[in-house]
């Protein structure tokens, strides 16, 4: 499975994924970064990386946890293209994706996806670096515990009433 997500800010734009295997164990992970485009850009760039991730380890078969619905939609419905901004890294994903035998997309509530957030926190100067276990930060192997303990996530709502 991985994990991506992204972060934007007023001078740089990244990306974080975590590749974990079929037991849910970390492998690797990877974070990137770059000039500032769009926030959705930055997550199709977070696949692109996860894919390559991938790839580049052998793995056949790939589960993306993704908590943006934008490119949930622009990655199941691959017929559809989507708006020209996105349309080359688009267009590398797909190429990617012919790599892999089975590609499973599913989205997940942004607490549920902290530590990839967290990598994407970091806004490296560079495309790609690779994060091993071993140089995973105090905080990311919090994250990670937690997670590996099941904890539950309690998730607000707010509505919004507009009187007419």
């Amino acid at each position: 499975m991985i994990n991506t997500e992204n972060s934007k800010k007023d001078h740089s734009g990244s990306r974080g994924d975590i590749l974990r295997d079929s037991a849910g164990d970390h492998v690797v992970a990877a974070k990137g970064g770059g000039p500032p485009i769009s926030v959705t850009a930055h997550e199709l760039q977070g696949v692109e990386m996860g894919l390559t991730l991938e790839r580049t380890r052998g793995f056949k078969k790939v589960h993306f946890a993704i908590d943006s619905m934008v490119v949930y939609y622009i990655l199941i419905n691959k017929e559809e293209k989507p708006p020209w901004q996105l349309l080359q890294i688009w267009r590398r994903v797909n190429l990617l994706r012919e790599f892999f035998d089975v590609l499973k997309i599913s989205h997940v509530y942004r607490e549920t996806n902290r530590d990839a957030n967290l990598l994407a926190s970091h806004h490296p100067p560079i495309k790609w670096m690779d994060v091993r276990t071993e140089d995973f930060s105090a905080e990311l192997h919090q994250i990670i515990k937690e997670d590996t303990d099941g904890t539950q996530y309690r998730r607000s709502y707010s509505f919004l009433s507009v009187l007419l």
